[in-house]
């Protein structure tokens, strides 16, 4: 249990680091055009007809304020194939390996970790219907299968996920979203009618400013718990978000550091407390997908 909840973790971290990404990427536009050239254009759809996806991307990031070339730049879909996280102390790793469908589409994860001197390997593999929606995640824990996830949609958003376990628990998570399409608030069933509710609220640029959690343990005449965490966001000069500090109250819990590379994609997330640096995210190998459709 240890191992899964760790794996979950990472990848919520995943999911978090590569959400805050895209909401970064799209403070950094604007209404007014620069007037760029012809010539970039079709320079740049040159790149795109020969599948250069990435030196096309390159091309036009510099001029991405302008709507002409925002327009294109928006087909593009821009993902990491490798994640490495490092805890300072105890020698902890964990590194995930990414890998993408043709059209860009998540289908697989490779985990490897080493947690008290031990290591564990595991894995995910994602399954999509016809219009490209995840319906299921199959995962494995030592080759072995460990866990199946299936999702239930509704007006394109999932509202529903279950968690069959292969040691006969099942755990249900129910979603559901606000006017901009964002998760505003997700209910965790577990057996034994305990549940943790989670709601979230969120800033312009569409990252996270306050998530409250609700904890019910199940037990007959016991009380609620409950914590609201609260997120501050800073961003640098290119809209990119730079730091998040998360506290709860009169308690400052950390730091979240951000660093990009000369096109916008995160490189890497230090994760300090009171200064000393407790973790290191890094993410790799970055791959580039275009749809115009």
């Amino acid at each position: 249990m240890k191992n899964i909840t760790k794996r979950l973790l990472a990848l919520l971290i995943c999911v978090f680091a590569v959400f805050s990404l895209s909401a970064c990427q799209k403070a950094n536009t604007s209404d007014e055009s620069s007037g760029v050239s012809d010539k970039l254009l079709e320079d740049a759809n040159a790149l795109i007809s020969e599948m250069k996806y990435k030196e096309a991307y390159a091309l036009l990031y510099p001029q991405r304020n302008d709507q002409r070339v925002k327009a294109v730049l928006d087909n593009f879909a821009v993902k990491y194939t490798r994640f490495k996280n490092t805890y300072t102390n105890g020698g902890e790793t964990e590194e995930i390996l990414y890998e993408y469908n043709e059209k860009g589409l998540l289908v697989r994860e490779d985990y490897l970790g080493i947690s008290g001197g031990e290591r564990y390997v595991s894995a995910i593999e994602y399954a999509y219907d016809e219009n490209g929606l995840l319906v299921a995640e199959y995962h494995t824990s030592e080759g072995a299968e460990s866990c199946v996830v299936n999702y239930t949609y509704e007006n394109g958003k999932a509202v529903k996920l279950t968690w069959n376990y292969t040691a006969g628990t099942t755990v249900v998570y129910e979603n559901t979203y606000d006017k901009d399409g964002r998760l505003k608030k997700q209910i965790r069933s577990f057996p034994e009618n305990e549940k943790n509710t989670y709601e979230y609220l969120y800033d312009e640029q569409g990252n996270i400013t306050r998530e409250f959690v609700l904890i019910e343990d199940g037990e007959e005449g016991s009380k609620p718990s409950s914590i609201t965490y609260e997120y501050t966001n800073d961003y640098d000069e290119n809209g990119n978000l730079a730091k998040v500090a998360k506290s709860t109250t009169n308690i400052h819990i950390g730091d979240w550091g951000y660093s990009y590379d000369s096109v916008g994609n995160l490189v890497k997330t230090e994760i300090t407390n009171a200064g000393d640096l407790n973790a290191t995210e890094e993410y790799s190998g970055y791959v580039y997908f275009y749809n115009a459709e």
